[in-house]
């Protein structure tokens, strides 16, 4: 491993690929946060940092699994996982770690802790043409609602996010550390 800055990392000047992350000299937090807890590795469009982590995301898609299942902790009770569905959640990975719960929480499904039900365009400002568009775009592929949960796992606590298709079924979405 190359021993290198933080500020170098958080800036975008390296171009490392994530899989091979560097030893931070300066930091106490481990190399999936970038060196810095919370810090994204998405640094500024047109990056390094910012490639090497789409790449990342990219080679991470491969591993999508189509996972039709039923889990009756789940609000719809049905868990349906396409590589389609699985890509759309992982572009809302905001650093390492994020993507890397999006192969996880696969595997812990029935370990999810409901905790509300969201609709569909909540927090969206309708007078925003833009928002206005991608409201529509959801309901054009079925999206009906979004349901909330919460995930325990390495000592963190996880929100999770998943989409309601057609009422029928839901798929992971986005996540995050809860702060």
């Amino acid at each position: 491993m190359k021993k290198v800055r933080c500020q170098e990392i958080n800036n975008g000047l390296l171009a490392f690929s994530p899989p091979q992350l560097v030893n931070s000299t300066c930091c106490r937090f481990p190399p999936s946060t970038g060196g810095k807890a919370g810090v994204s590795l998405r640094g500024r469009r047109g990056s390094a940092a910012s490639a090497a982590f789409k790449e990342y995301r990219k080679s991470m898609e491969n591993q999508a699994e189509h996972l039709p299942e039923s889990h009756s902790n789940l609000f719809t009770k049905n868990f349906y996982q396409t590589k389609k569905s699985f890509k759309r959640g992982i572009g809302h990975a905001r650093n390492i770690e994020e993507a890397e719960m999006f192969v996880e929480i696969n595997q812990h499904i029935s370990e999810l802790r409901p905790i509300r039900i969201s609709r569909l365009g909540e927090g969206k400002d309708l007078s925003d043409p833009k928002d206005v568009a991608n409201l529509q775009k959801k309901r054009d592929r079925g999206v009906t609602a979004y349901h909330i949960y919460e995930f325990e796992f390495g000592g963190d606590t996880w929100v999770i996010k998943t989409e309601i298709y057609k009422n029928r079924s839901e798929a992971v979405y986005a996540l995050y550390k809860k702060e």
